[in-house]
């Protein structure tokens, strides 16, 4: 029975791990003209957002974070903290601390370079400075905007922190 159940735990976590691989594979082919929007570029297809890839489907930063959080949270579920580091660590490369800062400074709102933005902002701040997973979850689906605006500056410090949690 155990030699089952155990069968039965690993089988739904490959296939979980799959479905996110999946889902990633499928939002990354829709980045390249995020990307380029970040970096000044033009969008491909004249769109004013620049988030377009020219087929109607757009690139959802928020979903694309969610995802890739999502995947590394089941790896240090099932006691994996390298390849939940890992995780983190290809986000990162995804969009480095800069890019987020660049993000930030682009929302003229609370998420942006200034010193807060009041009891919302302070409580974001401390959501991603003790690494609560659940609760700055919850306030990625909750931002405004699908870019992450609202958010973007407190990233970097979250991603720190659940790092930092996965070594000790």
């Amino acid at each position: 029975f155990l030699h089952n159940l155990g069968g039965c735990v690993v089988d739904g976590f490959l296939d979980r791990v799959r479905r996110y691989d999946e889902e990633l594979r499928r939002l990354d082919s829709h980045r390249a003209a995020f990307v380029r929007k970040l970096s000044g570029g033009a969008s491909p297809d004249g769109g004013e957002d620049g988030q377009s890839n020219g087929t109607g489907e757009r690139f959802d930063l928020g979903n694309f974070f969610l995802v890739k959080e999502s995947l590394a949270f089941t790896y240090e579920q099932v006691q994996m903290p390298s390849e939940a580091r890992m995780q983190y660590g290809e986000l990162n490369a995804f969009l480095p601390e800069d890019a987020w800062r660049r993000l930030a400074a682009g929302s003229g709102g609370g998420g942006g370079g200034g010193d807060g933005g009041g009891a919302d902002d302070d409580e974001v701040r401390d959501l991603a400075a003790a690494g609560d997973s659940s609760g700055f979850r919850r306030r990625v689906r909750k931002s405004s905007d699908r870019n992450l605006r609202d958010v973007s500056r407190h990233v970097p410090p979250y991603m720190h922190a659940r790092e930092v949690r996965l070594l000790f």
